[in-house]
């Protein structure tokens, strides 16, 4: 864990790009997932996740650095191998959605769907609109404890890989 510690520090604002095995345990959730390369002699790795059909079948960031201040957009690159479109849902929220007056309602967190098409999907999100969201006050983009992605009640298991999530700006 603490390999991965540093790992993580050197790679910001980079926030996962599965290069290093030991990436994988930064997440957690419902579904399955694995490190794996698409393209053999890509070099590049990827978190397979296996989504399944249960209500909020996804995973989640459980180890991430906290402060986004000064960052315009975090990115997300993630690659649907299916013809037909998958809609997912990306969850931001900061650590006063935990603990704060509003602990975990749906108003109180970024979550935004998107539908993913066949190949690859590049999802940038305004960490501007992200902060500023809430109905009852801003986001503290110096305390974010989680991002997720996750899609709703699947008719059947669906697979997505995972290629980058980084800040920018």
């Amino acid at each position: 864990m603490l390999l991965d510690e540093s790992t993580a520090r050197a790679q910001f604002p980079v926030l996962s790009n599965f290069e290093t095995p030991f990436e994988k345990d930064r997440w957690d959730g419902e579904a399955s997932r694995e490190i794996v390369k698409l393209e053999e002699n890509s070099g590049n790795s990827q978190l397979k996740i296996n989504l399944t059909t249960a209500r909020y079948s996804g995973v989640g960031m459980e180890y991430l650095p906290a402060d986004w201040s000064g960052y315009q957009s975090v990115n997300l690159r993630i690659y649907q191998p299916s013809d037909e479109a998958l809609h997912i849902t990306v969850r931001i929220h900061d650590q006063q959605h935990e603990t704060g007056l509003h602990v975990y309602e749906y108003d109180d967190r970024f979550n935004r769907a998107y539908a993913l098409q066949k190949g690859w999907n590049d999802i940038s999100i305004s960490l501007l609109e992200v902060q500023s969201i809430l109905k009852t006050r801003k986001m503290n983009m110096s305390q974010i404890s989680d991002i997720s992605l996750f899609a709703v009640e699947l008719p059947g298991p669906r697979v997505i890989y995972l290629d980058k999530i980084y800040l920018s700006g």
